[in-house]
C-alpha cells in the first residue's frame, strides 16, 4: 500500500487518497506484471511524491497502471523530477 510523505518516513505522497480500485475488489489480475501486488491500491488527487534523498544520481524507474478510468482522455498527467518534465500529458490508457 501507498503511504502519506512525513518528513519522518522521508518519502510518499503529498495530497490526494488511497483508493482500492472495482477491478481489484472484484478478484481481477493486473496482467503482464509479476508485481501483482504493487498495482492493488491508487491515489487521486495527489499533488506530488516526494523523497527527500541526499545530493546524488540516481536511476528512477516508474510502473503505471491505470485502474479506474476506461476510455482515452480521462486521466492525464505530467512526471517531473527536480523541475524537469519527464513526461508531458501522459493517458495511459490512449497509449497502451
Amino acid at each position: 500500500p501507498d503511504r502519506v510523505y512525513s518528513t519522518a518516513n522521508g518519502a510518499g505522497a503529498v495530497g490526494g487518497g488511497a483508493l482500492t480500485p472495482p477491478l481489484v475488489t472484484s478478484g481481477q489480475l493486473i496482467e503482464n506484471t509479476a508485481h501483482t501486488p504493487l498495482f492493488n491500491s491508487t491515489r487521486e488527487g495527489m499533488s506530488e511524491y516526494r523523497f527527500d534523498l541526499p545530493a546524488g544520481d540516481y536511476l528512477l524507474t516508474l510502473q503505471f497502471v491505470e485502474l479506474v478510468h476506461n476510455g482515452p482522455g480521462l486521466r492525464r498527467f505530467s512526471v517531473l523530477a527536480e523541475g524537469r518534465t519527464l513526461l508531458q500529458d501522459l493517458d495511459l490508457y490512449a497509449r497502451w
